[in-house]
């Protein structure tokens, strides 16, 4: 069992992640393509989790890194609170106004925030926190 500030330290390493990311993340998508921001941040995303139980048992250190790397590599919301902050939203912004003129992309980011709210999974999610 860790000590506490350890493990503050390493929960503390993805939010760090997770905001770092967010600036880079959206000037990355409008450089080079929503889709392709997303598939690379998922994807560091992916190895880094992957590899987190292998980092708990060699190095304190290095699950630090991994974890931000997961924050980094975030592209869904991390919390109820922080959802509309999510790099998916700007991503999202990036491939609807490359798809269509960006005034008919606010009206449709503005049908899938509409709609994300009234599914199913969305009134779950946000009566239950899921």
């Amino acid at each position: 069992m860790w000590h506490k500030t350890i493990q503050g330290h390493v929960l503390g390493a993805f939010f760090y992640g997770y905001l770092i990311s967010q600036i880079p993340g959206g000037i990355l998508a409008e450089r080079c393509g929503g889709k392709w921001v997303m598939v690379v941040f998922v994807c560091v995303s992916t190895v880094s989790t992957l590899l987190t139980p292998v980092a708990a048992r060699l190095s304190f250190v290095l699950l630090v890194v991994l974890r931000m790397l997961c924050g980094i590599g975030s592209v869904r919301h991390v919390t109820h609170l922080l959802y509309y902050c999510s790099l998916f939203y700007m991503i999202l912004r990036t491939i609807l106004c490359n798809l269509m003129p960006c005034i008919e992309a606010n009206t449709a980011q503005k049908l899938y925030f509409f709609w994300r709210h009234i599914s199913t999974r969305g009134l779950l999610q946000n009566q239950f926190f899921w």
